[in-house]
């Protein structure tokens, strides 16, 4: 066990004349005496004291939370100054000097400014900690090393510089979890001057013929593509590293850790010189990334001191407010409250932003409502919401239920908001004042930049790591120590309020997870690809399923047999196939004749979907029961089973080029078709809607077990009343349908393609909607179905050129074009063109 102080600390929190008198001064009372700062002063002399003779960590950390709590309530910051000039937290000696917090200047203090100048870096003064590390990192030779450091402390510039640094290297990737990430990165990175390389963020864009020196800003899936297109990376720079360590065995194959796994072992094998570079803010042990049998050397480099206090607080269901102080493991009441939702309204007033945490998006949406109607009416929010309430009335629906929340300055986002809606409003929360309140969920926040200053925490997973990595995104360093910036940012206030309606994830107390803050941090390491995992013996047999199939992708990658072709293909991803369910599915394929010309490509490549991977497998009857010794697909993809389900998404695909407020209007009016048409069949499996696990309420009642118990449908007969919920389903459902299609209809198609089913043009139909170069170059940057096609119709397409390394670009006639837009138009076309 690690002796870092926090015995000490824990027996001095127990000696009660010691810890109220400690905990009253530093969070009761408002205004100090001099003699009562003293004291306060005195207190973290001695743990300095003690750190210096034992090296501690938790004595430094605790002398820095005091005397950053005394300096801010006596307006004097010169024991602030003095800390930061000695302990090399060289940001905060700055902003104190910059912002003429000293009362009386000495001639050292002014030379021990001029001296931090050493320390600027893209002018910013980093912690001497951080400017060594980084140092070593820009200077290293090292194949493999890890970064750890806080949120904020400048992962993205460093990859950034590393990539400049290293410019003989051909082929990089930079790996990031979600889609809105790579929206991030890509408009940082587009300003990085002297790149001299072209630039992708989808793996269609890519040209194994003639592009050899790719910047790929991509996830782990379309990594694997590229690597199916010949690409063979030179260095990967993996963000968000420690989601290599998450696992549900439930998922098996669909997990992205094993995806993400599968990406850095092939890329190994075709590159043994790669350089591969991963990035955390909470990885403890570099030695958790280490792969099963496929060790490797991983140079650690890591920032430990952070320059952020934690300020918690804590409301329990019976509306008690406690302070924590995590150094002593002190919760210490402070009063009575009245209710807990008009707490965290009249907190919130103190800030510019906050964002409010809950991990489901039911919770999600059901809170933003709860907010609304409890927040005052106001006239303060910002004039640049108007036009995009307007915007989302005439782009959405003026019954997108977001636009009333606006109001009052409310945006919520999850993942199952249409994603170029979900980028554009993460612009809004990241530039506009207006927005006040943010409520969102890990999946949109996983490595996001936004100016956030308080945060609310209601409901979440249990994973400690996870919950350290959220907080850290409170008050980024440059929102404390940038111009408009201020000191007493340097306090992050945390706010956990429990509340019945909104359970954790386990049903475990909120306080439990306050008291965990005082935990050691340990890696998580439940992919049982990597070597630290720890299985436990109810997994064991899938762990070895799963360690034997990816270890055939990999042996087998340049003479692939037929599962092995099955997984990087995708289809085995949500099929599952057993051993035996591999014999009959490779029969059938062999067995299987390609059909030249299809008469609905959409609807008969679903045929063919239908005809291969699920009729051999099904029971024929009319509830198509799945014979489960033979495939295990998931609660989505089983549902191809149905010639209805086939002919649905054939609709569906078609019309995903229209405009999305037209699709949500057709989408509504087939669900009243439904209802009319079933009127004098009352049996419930009529009205069934497939929404997904995040708002399904009913299972679909049949005779297979599984079927029976996984709640992913709504009756759509308890919507048809309520006009603005259903347009609001009807929202969330076509983003269901659309990641559906993209990420395991499409795998399914790439399959076909993959054994010859269907040639190359008849993919690119399905998937592109055109076979014509030109246009499947501009769609195959990633830019949206129906921006495209308003391209197209404005006669705009012919003014998309390219540079020396194939990037696109507006010429003088699309600049003026874009120029003419404004609202999500403008922003889209920006990202791609300018």
């Amino acid at each position: 066990m690690v002796n870092n102080g926090k015995g000490m600390l824990t027996r001095l929190s127990k000696d009660k004349t010691f810890s109220d008198v400690l905990l009253h001064l530093l969070f009761i009372k408002e205004t100090l005496t001099l003699e009562e700062a003293e004291y306060l002063f005195s207190v973290a002399i001695v743990f300095i004291e003690e750190f210096e003779r034992e090296k501690k960590r938790y004595y430094i950390e605790f002398a820095y939370a005091i005397i950053v709590r005394t300096c801010l309530k006596l307006g004097d910051y010169r024991a602030l100054f003095d800390f930061s000039i000695n302990f090399g937290f060289y940001p905060v000696a700055r902003k104190i000097f910059q912002d003429k917090l000293i009362n009386e200047v000495s001639f050292q203090d002014i030379l021990s400014n001029i001296r931090l100048d050493g320390f600027n870096t893209n002018d910013k003064i980093n912690t001497l900690e951080q400017y060594k590390t980084t140092q070593k990192i820009l200077e290293s030779h090292e194949k493999n090393f890890a970064f750890i450091a806080p949120t904020s402390f400048g992962k993205s510039e460093i990859i950034y510089q590393h990539i400049l640094n290293n410019s003989e290297v051909n082929n990089i990737g930079i790996i990031v979890p979600t889609k809105a990430l790579i929206d991030q990165v890509y408009r940082e990175i587009k300003k990085v001057e002297g790149l001299n390389r072209k630039i992708i963020i989808h793996d269609q864009n890519y040209d194994s013929e003639s592009d050899s020196r790719v910047l790929a800003i991509i996830t782990q899936e379309r990594g694997l593509r590229l690597l199916e297109q010949n690409m063979i990376f030179d260095s990967l720079y993996i963000d968000e590293a420690h989601e290599l360590f998450s696992f549900d065995f439930g998922k098996k194959l669909s997990n992205r850790s094993v995806l993400l796994t599968r990406l850095i072992r092939i890329s190994r094998e075709l590159n043994s010189e790669i350089n591969i570079y991963y990035f955390s803010p909470i990885i403890q042990d570099v030695n958790s990334l280490q792969l099963k049998n496929d060790h490797v050397d991983i140079d650690y480099f890591s920032i430990k001191n952070n320059l952020k206090v934690l300020d918690i607080r804590f409301v329990n269901n019976e509306n008690s407010e406690f302070v924590y102080e995590p150094h002593l493991g002190s919760l210490y009441k402070i009063d009575e409250i009245d209710n807990n939702l008009n707490y965290i309204v009249n907190k919130s007033k103190n800030y510019k932003k906050s964002l409010h945490f809950l991990y489901k998006p039911r919770f999600i949406e059901q809170y933003a409502k709860e907010l609304f109607e409890n927040l005052p009416e106001t006239r303060e929010n910002s004039q640049t919401l108007v036009p995009l309430i307007e915007e989302l009335k005439e782009i959405v629906h003026p019954k997108f239920k977001l636009i009333k929340y606006l109001e009052k300055g409310i945006v919520y986002l999850h993942g199952r908001l249409p994603t170029n809606i979900r980028n554009y409003l993460l612009k809004y929360v990241r530039e506009d004042l207006g927005v006040k309140h943010f409520i969102a969920n890990s999946v949109v926040l996983a490595g996001m930049n936004l100016p956030i200053d308080s945060l609310f925490y209601i409901s979440g997973f249990s994973n400690l790591n996870d919950l350290y990595n959220l907080i850290g995104r409170v008050n980024r360093l440059n929102e404390i120590f940038g111009n408009q910036g201020s000191i007493d940012r340097i306090l992050i206030p945390i706010y956990f309020v429990e509340m019945q309606k909104y359970p954790q994830n386990g049903k475990l107390p909120l306080q439990n997870k306050v008291l965990s803050l005082r935990n050691e941090l340990k890696d998580e390491v439940k992919n049982p690809l990597l070597e630290e995992s720890k299985i436990s013996e109810s997994n064991r047999e899938t762990s070895y399923e799963i360690i034997e199939l990816e270890n055939e992708v990999i042996n087998n990658f340049h003479n692939p047999d037929f599962i092995s072709r099955l997984t990087r293909a995708g289809a085995q991803q949500v099929l599952n196939y057993s051993v035996d369910g591999l014999k009959i599915l490779e029969d059938v394929i062999e067995n299987y004749y390609e059909t030249a010309n299809y008469q609905n490509i959409y609807l008969d490549i679903l045929h063919k979907i239908k005809e291969i991977f699920f009729d051999p497998f099904v029971n024929q009857s009319n509830d198509k029961a799945i014979f489960y010794k033979y495939f295990k697909p998931t609660n989505n993809v089983k549902r191809l089973r149905f010639d209805s389900t086939i002919r649905y998404y054939a609709g569906f695909i078609q019309s995903s080029y229209s405009d999305l407020r037209i699709r949500i209007e057709n989408q509504v009016r087939y669900w009243n078709r439904i209802v009319e048409k079933n009127k004098l069949n009352q049996e419930e499996v009529k009205y069934l809607q497939y929404i997904g696990a995040q708002f399904g309420d009913k299972a679909y009642n049949s005779s297979d077990y599984n079927d029976s118990r996984a709640k992913v449908y709504v009756d759509i007969r308890d919507y048809i009343e309520r006009i603005d919920d259903l347009y609001n389903l009807a929202i969330i459902k076509l983003q269901v349908d659309d990641d559906f299609v993209d990420y395991e209809i499409n795998l399914l198609v790439n399959t076909l393609k993959e054994f010859g089913i269907i040639s190359e043009e008849q993919f690119n139909l399905f998937v592109f909607g055109t076979i014509e170069n030109t246009e499947l170059k501009i769609l195959q940057l990633g830019i949206n179905k129906a921006l495209y096609l308003k391209l197209k119709r404005d006669n705009q397409i012919s003014n998309i050129i390219f540079d020396e390394y194939k990037n696109p670009k507006a010429n003088r006639e699309l600049k003026s074009y874009i120029e003419l837009k404004s609202g999500i138009e403008k922003f889209e076309l920006e990202q791609f063109f300018l």
